[in-house]
C-alpha cells in the first residue's frame, strides 16, 4: 500500500496475535478501532531505537486515551517481546510474529511507523521506505 490508499477490507479483518492486551487477549484485528487513529510502529527488541520510540509511544498512547491507538508490530514471538514489555512497564499491546502487516506495509529499517484514519493509510515515518 501507498500513502493515500485505502485501507483493504481483507487488511481490517485480518487476525493479528497480539501479546500484552490488557483484557488478556490473544488476537484483534484493525477493525477493533476503525473509527479512532492507529499508529503501527514496526519494532524489534534487539533495535535501541525501537525501544526509546515505544517508551514515549506509550507515555502518548496513555496522554490521548481513546482517541488513538498505538499498536507495535515485531515479527518476533511474544516469549521475546513479553518480558520487555514487562520490564518496562509499557500497556501497549504489541502485534507479535507478523509477517502480513510488514507484506501490505513493506519497509527497510525499524522504528516505521504507519498511520491509518477514515480508512486511509496516511503517513508513514521511515526515511528508508520504498
Amino acid at each position: 500500500l501507498k500513502v493515500g490508499d485505502n485501507i483493504p477490507p481483507e487488511l481490517w479483518n485480518l487476525s493479528l496475535q497480539v501479546a500484552n492486551h490488557p483484557q488478556g487477549k490473544q488476537s484483534l484485528t484493525l477493525s477493533d478501532y476503525k473509527d479512532k487513529l492507529i499508529i503501527l510502529d514496526f519494532w524489534a527488541t534487539w533495535c535501541a531505537p525501537c525501544i526509546k520510540s515505544l517508551s514515549k509511544l506509550d507515555s502518548l498512547q496513555k496522554q490521548f486515551g481513546s482517541a488513538v491507538v498505538i499498536l507495535p508490530v515485531t515479527y518476533e514471538n511474544s516469549s521475546k517481546a513479553l518480558p520487555l514489555f514487562r520490564k518496562r512497564a509499557w500497556s501497549l499491546s504489541t502485534v507479535v510474529e507478523d509477517t502480513l502487516l510488514k507484506s501490505y506495509f513493506p519497509h527497510t529499517g525499524i522504528p516505521h511507523q504507519i498511520w491509518i484514519r477514515n480508512g486511509v493509510f496516511f503517513a508513514r515515518s521511515s526515511l528508508r521506505a520504498p
